[in-house]
């Protein structure tokens, strides 16, 4: 994405292998729209480190407004997906590793019982190849 090459002061939240892959029969039909599904993982012009994200709406790089909801201090959501690695630094901001992909057309909020993310994008099913991968192992707590 050219629209991110540059940026600083930016708080991404990244899906998880096992969230692309339990996606991975939609993605074909997704093309055009994935540029856009990319940017609403990015809210540009801030670091939020775990310690700072709380209850609210916050606008992402794509336009439209992801909700922050944090549990117990802990347990922190991204609409319905849980954030599994935080506080990964990086050049010019902070990654947070999620256990499902944000659609900015499904904005699922979860519960306060709920202990992993909700899917965002009906109909999608589980494939066995992984189809992006994001350099991270997926947690197994």
């Amino acid at each position: 994405l050219t629209t991110v090459d540059g940026l600083s002061d930016v708080t991404v939240f990244v899906p998880n292998n096992a969230a692309f892959q339990a996606i991975g029969s939609g993605l074909s039909n997704l093309t055009s729209q994935l540029p856009s599904i990319l940017e609403y993982h990015i809210i540009n012009g801030t670091v939020a480190y775990s310690t700072s994200l709380k209850n609210e709406s916050v606008p992402t790089l794509q336009g439209t407004n992801v909700t922050i909801t944090v549990f117990n201090s802990t347990n922190v959501f991204v609409n319905g997906a849980r954030v599994v690695l935080p506080n990964i630094p990086v050049a010019g901001g902070v990654v947070h590793v999620i256990d499902e992909v944000l659609n900015p057309n499904n904005t699922a909020t979860p519960s306060a019982t709920q202990t992993g993310g909700t899917p965002a994008f009906s109909g999608a099913s589980s494939v066995t190849d992984q189809p992006f991968t994001s350099g991270q192992p997926t947690a197994t707590t």
